[in-house]
């Protein structure tokens, strides 16, 4: 009787060190997995667009009347613009270039697609694609 209750407390404390220490979740694994998944896509999509940003040219600066009236123009033809804005970050990265419809004016801004928002005088280029 004794033997037995020796052996089941060994296999007992076997089963606690194995869980512990060496058993790994399944679905843990595969949460980690899915977790790994996401983070390498969102690292392919930063280096593209980094790439990209890096790439694309500063445009010659407009003045605000050349950039009011043709994006006036493109409003009222429904017309597709390419811009791109002044921002640059503090590495200097030239923003992209931007495709879009302009939908209309808010105040001083122009709304373009998917409720973007740009003020006029932000604008560093545009053209009529």
């Amino acid at each position: 009787m004794v033997s037995k209750d020796k052996d089941r407390r060994i296999a007992i404390e076997r089963a606690k060190h194995f869980f512990e220490r060496d058993y790994q979740d399944r679905g843990m694994v595969k949460w980690q997995g899915y977790y790994l998944s996401d983070h390498t896509e969102d690292v392919q999509a930063y280096s593209a667009k980094r790439q990209a940003s890096l790439t694309t040219p500063l445009m010659p600066e407009m003045e605000i009347g050349q950039v009011a009236s043709l994006l006036f123009k493109a409003y009222k033809n429904k017309l597709v613009v390419l811009y791109q804005e002044k921002t640059q970050d503090i590495q200097g990265t030239v923003p992209p270039l931007q495709v879009s419809k302009v939908l209309g004016y808010v105040d001083d801004k122009i709304v373009f697609e998917r409720n973007r928002q740009v003020s006029l005088d932000s604008i560093q280029w545009c053209d009529l694609n």
